[in-house]
């Protein structure tokens, strides 16, 4: 497939406030959308292939994931990055935000966006597929809640536990399965950022 799984700004999308004025404002949400008019089966056709690919091809649990992150549903532009991916297949883009380093998880906060770009099955033999993931605005985290659901049963003799690191679906996993709360950095730099702001100087990892 065309995984293109490069991030960070791209080319041809200046990052002042493009991203929020061009594409999250532009966004619905992924819970609990505003309806409108012939959009219903749109947004049940995403939200159908979102959450096929993270709980059968991941093994994440949606209804978790989208109500610890704000997340939204958001059309393909024309900007480079998105007709570079539109010619990759996809159909439809899934954004999550991303926050100031030890800030409150608000709009005030907000200085950036994490977009995955989603094709829907072709037919009933075939799973959806993400075909790439892109970075834009700022550097910024995202911290998800631990899951509340029965199911999950903490690490035994660990009382307090925050999990982070790069990747959605790397922290995501274990965050669901150990039931602890954790923060996704995006990146290698904004893992890094997030290390140093937490326990800054020479003993912060690296």
């Amino acid at each position: 497939g065309h995984v293109l799984p490069r991030v960070g700004t791209a080319s041809g999308e200046p990052s002042t406030y493009y991203w929020k004025t061009k594409v999250w404002d532009k966004g619905q949400a992924v819970l609990r959308p505003k309806r409108r008019h012939g959009q219903q089966e749109e947004l049940d056709e995403m939200r159908e292939t979102v959450w096929q690919w993270f709980s059968q091809i991941r093994g994440i649990d949606p209804d978790h994931l989208f109500s610890a992150i704000p997340a939204r549903f958001v059309p393909l532009g024309n900007s480079e990055v998105d007709l570079e991916m539109r010619g990759a297949g996809a159909d439809f883009i899934l954004c999550f935000p991303k926050y100031q380093i030890g800030k409150p998880q608000d709009n005030d906060h907000m200085v950036g966006i994490h977009r995955y770009y989603f094709q829907h099955p072709v037919d009933k033999y075939t799973p959806p597929r993400l075909v790439g993931r892109r970075g834009l605005g700022g550097q910024g985290v995202t911290a998800i809640a631990a899951p509340t659901a029965a199911a999950s049963v903490r690490m035994p003799g660990v009382e307090k536990l925050l999990l982070a690191g790069e990747g959605l679906e790397t922290v995501v996993g274990p965050i669901q399965h150990a039931r602890h709360p954790g923060v996704v950095c995006w990146d290698w730099p904004g893992l890094q950022a997030w290390s140093e702001a937490i326990n800054p100087g020479p003993t912060a990892p690296t």
